[in-house]
């Protein structure tokens, strides 16, 4: 978890989706894993007869919440001081995503019986806690596990290294939003993507159907781990 943003502003962006294509949003899903891991979202929507309901699989760079939320444009004011973005944990256990596996233990996926599936997602536990080894030690006859060090999970999950930093644009995306309502945050982001977001539904497309020894090898590849 990057940071949290207002109720409010995200209401804000569902009704402008809404109303630029003539739908009702009646579920909305943050990690879309149906398709692949990762930052993907998708939502489930009616249309104006409201009889069908239909579910939009989209890349994170469509979206100008997703996107400005990832940049740290849209976070609250505590989230970019927070005292608990660190290792040093209050609670027996941390749940997270295990960012970066491909490069740190390609291993668990390629070689490892049964394999780890990228497409389902793969999470990390820091376990903080005599209580929370004894538990993870009675987890292990009900979920694949591997010992990991702490600095393959840290050096991947900014968070447990120090708090969210703010986005470049975030005084002027949320000054827009108190001005002109989020309709006008979301054209503004649209406006700069312009074609672009045909290329991130191209790339989120391949991306999400390459099998995992592939994808393996393209994030070990200098140039493809790049596209």
């Amino acid at each position: 978890m990057k940071g949290f943003t207002s109720k409010k502003l995200f209401n804000d962006y569902l009704k402008t989706v809404e109303k630029n294509d003539g739908i009702k949003i009646t579920d909305y899903l943050f990690r879309d894993k149906s398709v692949s891991w990762g930052t993907n979202f998708c939502y489930s929507y009616t249309k104006e007869n409201g009889k069908k309901e239909y579910t939009r699989h989209c890349p994170r760079e469509e979206s100008s919440y997703m996107a400005n939320y990832l940049r740290g444009n849209i976070f609250r004011e505590n989230c970019y001081s927070c005292p608990l973005a660190n290792v040093n944990r209050v609670s027996d256990f941390t749940f997270g995503d295990y960012w970066e596996i491909e490069n740190e233990h390609p291993e668990f996926v390629t070689k490892a019986k049964p394999p780890i599936s990228l497409r389902r997602g793969v999470s990390c536990i820091l376990v903080n806690t005599e209580k929370g080894r004894k538990y993870a030690e009675l987890l292990k006859n009900k979920m694949i596990m591997n010992e990991v060090t702490l600095e393959s999970i840290s050096s991947h999950n900014g968070n447990l290294r120090a708090p969210s930093s703010k986005g470049g644009a975030r005084d002027e995306i949320l000054a827009l939003y108190r001005e002109k309502g989020y309709a006008a945050v979301d054209e503004r982001y649209r406006n700069a993507i312009g074609a672009k977001k045909y290329k991130y539904r191209i790339k989120n497309a391949l991306k999400s159907h390459l099998p995992d020894r592939v994808r393996i090898l393209c994030y070990q590849n200098r140039f493809l781990s790049k596209i």
